[in-house]
């Protein structure tokens, strides 16, 4: 008994005939193989900075031609993020740190893609304004209709400005 196979592949079917050469008795078999489709695309990831005890809220794109089905993150202790994209803070920012996140999405035939961004949670400075006093302003004198104010303002800042 001898058999003897002939592979086809047309579209994307592979069609196996196997014979009998003794019988003459023929069997096929046909193998539907599925073309994947593109992993999907995050659109828009970057980098982002916020500011201690203030809310972080941004909307994360993907795009796939099979749809999007959900994200994940890898912190969900300080963050969350739902299946349209929507990363939020869920406790409270109140130290300064950076939060290094991986970012993974799928779509409807789980075919995933994966990204990488941080955000740096900083403390928000205050510039201090020195040499500001008040001022009695007149208007209106005999010898000018206007007014005329002249303010030297210094403002300064520990680590960045100093005018």
């Amino acid at each position: 008994m001898r058999y003897k196979f002939l592979f086809f592949i047309f579209a994307f079917f592979l069609i196996i005939t196997s014979t009998n050469l003794v019988s003459a008795v023929s069997d096929s078999y046909t193998l539907r193989f599925i073309i994947p489709s593109p992993q999907p695309t995050l659109d828009n990831l970057q980098n982002h900075t916020t500011y201690v005890n203030a809310s972080f809220t941004y909307d994360l794109d993907a795009t796939d031609t099979d749809g999007i089905d959900c994200f994940v993150l890898n912190d969900t202790s300080t963050f969350n993020i739902n299946c349209s994209g929507y990363i939020e803070n869920v406790t409270a920012l109140d130290t300064a740190n950076i939060y290094h996140l991986n970012v993974t999405v799928n779509d409807t035939l789980n075919n995933i893609a994966s990204g990488v961004f941080w955000i740096n949670v900083t403390e928000l400075l205050i510039r201090s304004c020195d040499g500001i006093t008040d001022r009695d302003l007149q208007y209106g004198t005999d010898t000018s209709p206007f007014i005329q104010l002249c303010y030297a303002i210094k403002f300064s800042d520990s680590q960045y400005i100093a005018v």
